[in-house]
């Protein structure tokens, strides 16, 4: 998959390491996006549980099919490796909660692409996690 040089929309916040609190990564740009922009905020790990609140809003994706949808993803060594969420979205700006249990320092970036796993989609939007 990988992410290229230039730079697109895609930021994500993390409440932890404090070094690191409120960084946003910028994500690499695709023809098939230009206009589109996502955060994903990242909650605290829930001690009890072990999942993580993430909150993903994004705009500017263009429209599919009724029967397609979105997918936020983690990559690890360029590949798909851990799936967060599907969604749709409308046409402003769309809200997306979930839960995970991911260590995020497994893995490489955050991707926002079109389709399931199986189909291999090609990212829209990604950015870079950062080292712990």
């Amino acid at each position: 998959v990988g992410m290229g040089a230039s730079a697109r929309r895609l930021s994500v916040r993390l409440p932890l390491p404090p070094r690191q609190r409120g960084a946003a990564r910028r994500a690499s740009r695709t023809a098939d996006a230009p206009g589109a922009a996502a955060i994903v905020e990242v909650g605290e790990r829930d001690p009890d549980s072990g999942n993580v609140e993430l909150v993903l809003e994004v705009s500017g994706l263009p429209k599919v099919a009724d029967d397609e949808f979105y997918a936020l993803w983690l990559e690890r060594d360029g590949e798909w490796a851990a799936t967060c969420c599907y969604f749709s979205v409308g046409e402003d700006e769309t809200t997306v909660r979930m839960t995970v249990s991911y260590s995020f320092r497994d893995f490489d970036a955050w991707v926002i692409s079109i389709g399931a796993r199986d189909g291999e989609p090609p990212p829209l939007l990604a950015a870079e996690i950062p080292a712990a």
